[in-house]
């Protein structure tokens, strides 16, 4: 059961048990007329059974849909605090949040599963050219954690891996699917840039200086 269907199943119970109040409320305003009428006259509103029902209803077309506002779809956002004060690197990962929004959309708009795969395979491979870009970049200014960056990577391409797995194993992106993205995707990359490839930027900031020394 994924969590669209818990969801539902969940609010449907509320449904139900509110059905059974509503009817159980019934029984006991005709059981005692005058203690109901008193209680509606004092505008006890929690006491009608319409009203139970009439709020249960709306969970369960909240829980029915696919985000609500409690859960909403997050999209990744380059902002001041993920400038590296590299063109390049900076420029890529313009590119790069532009993929994995494209990605997420897709998902929200109701994407089918080829469509979300070849997003998916979008974002894959401009992976895989910004990885290869930043670890050039690296190698040419002797970055002393370039290793330890390079595990960054793989650990991102693997978590797009199960992605994959996750879209062939399904009929199509499921909210688990997007939730997986939001952690796994935006963010990682959140963390990775402001942590990283920050510091990368600021060492060959650094060693730019001290050549021109």
């Amino acid at each position: 059961m994924n969590d669209k269907e818990l969801k539902e199943h969940i609010c449907k119970e509320l449904m139900e048990m509110a059905d059974e109040w509503e009817s159980g409320l019934a029984r006991w305003a005709m059981e005692h007329p005058e203690e109901d009428r008193i209680l509606r006259q004092t505008g006890r509103k929690d006491f009608e059974g319409t009203g139970v029902a009439k709020r249960e209803n709306m969970c369960y077309d909240k829980c029915s849909q696919k985000s609500s506002k409690e859960e909403p779809t997050m999209y990744a956002e380059f902002d001041e605090s993920l400038v590296t004060g590299n063109e390049m690197i900076d420029g890529q990962h313009k590119e790069l949040i532009e993929k994995i929004n494209k990605l997420v959309a897709c998902c929200e708009q109701g994407g089918g599963k080829l469509e979300a795969i070849k997003m998916l395979d979008y974002l894959s491979d401009y992976t895989e050219f910004h990885f290869s870009a930043e670890e050039k970049l690296q190698e040419d200014i002797s970055y002393p954690g370039i290793e330890e960056h390079k595990k960054q990577h793989a650990d991102f391409k693997q978590a797009v891996s199960e992605l994959h797995e996750m879209l062939e194993e399904e009929e199509g992106p499921s909210d688990a699917f997007v939730a997986a993205v939001n952690k796994n995707v935006i963010d990682w990359l959140y963390r990775h840039i402001k942590g990283f490839d920050r510091s990368v930027a600021e060492y060959k900031n650094m060693k730019s200086q001290a050549d021109r020394l």
